[in-house]
């Protein structure tokens, strides 16, 4: 499961950097591997939670703990890869070169470096392209302990969220991206579901699913002529939910158990961090191909996180970032008033409609860490 989940991390990753470098024309609409990464990070921050309640009858999610560990998890990384793209429009500038448009450019004022540094989109322009997405993440990772409350005690509402969240996107005037995205995360809730009660029927025709899914998504762009980039299209998040869920079966699950590309995806986040401007930069000061440039920033995405994600989201540092970060979460959460853990039971979703014919758990799944 953790092979396949990290592998899945990593067609994720290979795609975005093939629209970024230009491969579009191979990898259809590279951009919907930020779809397929919004599914993941739903499955994953929820698994851990949905297993326990399947195994042992009672889950439960330490709010504080729950944020320190995405701090400490996302943050330094995130900070390391601004100071150095900092630095390096600072170098380009001072030279008298153009920095690659879209993917690099210096924030317009220090109130839109705050908003940056605290993941809330700035008016100007982002130090590194890409990082637009992780500040929505990043935002749905705080909404996202109140969407598991609402699954395990009223799926009807929680179907409802998702739905007027499209309507209010798609049909009125309340164009914001965090909406858009919100169906990806909630079919990420969804799809750890069904790996939890070992899929059924559901992961037999997830693949197939994708596919019907994926064509219709690139039909309707052409139909509609709407922008097949962008992350607001419902059957591209239905593919990517699609897909997680066939992850976890038959040939697919093996091909994405393979080492190499676990690996990738072990460092996907790395890799995110870095690749947009670095491919950007190669393309416009070089002339090799879009292959090359591609390699080039995976390469690079691999020592940042050797380097710099590494050796703080494990280990002793990790764990020290942790207890230096935990009481301003423990006093954030009190000063909020908000319920310090959500503890859900097997009887409180009993009579609830199941999602998917039990059939009994994976074994590969009895672990209930999934880190997100």
């Amino acid at each position: 499961m953790h092979a396949a989940k990290y592998s899945a991390r990593a067609l994720g990753a290979v795609n975005g950097v093939a629209l970024d470098n230009q491969l579009r024309g191979w990898l259809l609409d590279g951009s919907h591997g930020v779809d397929l990464f919004f599914v993941i990070s739903g499955f994953c921050l929820t698994f851990p939670f949905l297993h326990s309640l399947r195994a042992e009858g009672e889950g439960r999610l330490d709010l504080v703990e729950y944020m320190t560990h995405r701090i400490v998890r996302i943050v330094p990384p995130y900070y390391a890869a601004m100071a150095i793209f900092s630095g390096l429009i600072i170098v380009l500038t001072s030279l008298g070169m153009t920095l690659p448009f879209g993917a690099m450019s210096w924030p317009t004022n220090a109130l839109d470096s705050a908003r940056q540094l605290l993941f809330w989109d700035g008016s100007g322009g982002f130090v590194n392209g890409s990082f637009w997405t992780l500040a929505v993440e990043w935002r749905w990772y705080f909404v996202m302990p109140l969407l598991l409350f609402v699954w395990t005690r009223n799926q009807r509402a929680f179907w409802a969220i998702a739905f007027v969240a499209f309507i209010l996107y798609h049909a009125t005037l309340f164009h914001i991206i965090d909406v858009a995205t919100l169906p990806a995360f909630m079919l990420g809730i969804v799809a750890a579901q069904i790996a939890v009660e070992g899929g059924g029927k559901w992961t037999r025709y997830a693949l197939l699913g994708a596919v019907g899914c994926i064509a219709a998504a690139i039909v309707t762009s052409r139909l509609t002529g709407d922008a097949a980039v962008y992350q607001d299209q419902l059957f591209w998040q239905l593919a990517s939910f699609c897909f997680v869920v066939a992850s976890n079966t038959g040939v697919l699950r093996t091909a994405l158990s393979w080492a190499p590309l676990a690996f990738v995806g072990v460092a996907s986040y790395s890799i995110y961090l870095v690749h947009e401007p670095i491919i950007a930069l190669v393309e416009q000061r070089t002339s090799v191909g879009p292959v090359i440039a591609g390699l080039i920033a995976l390469l690079a995405g691999v020592a940042f996180w050797a380097i710099f994600e590494r050796p703080v989201v494990s280990g002793a540092a990790r764990d020290a970032l942790r207890r230096f970060v935990r009481p301003g979460v423990r006093t954030l959460v009190a000063w909020l008033r908000l319920q310090p853990d959500i503890v859900a039971s097997s009887a409180s979703i009993r009579s609830l409609p199941a999602i998917v014919k039990a059939n009994g758990s994976d074994p590969s799944l009895s672990s209930a860490h999934v880190d997100g």
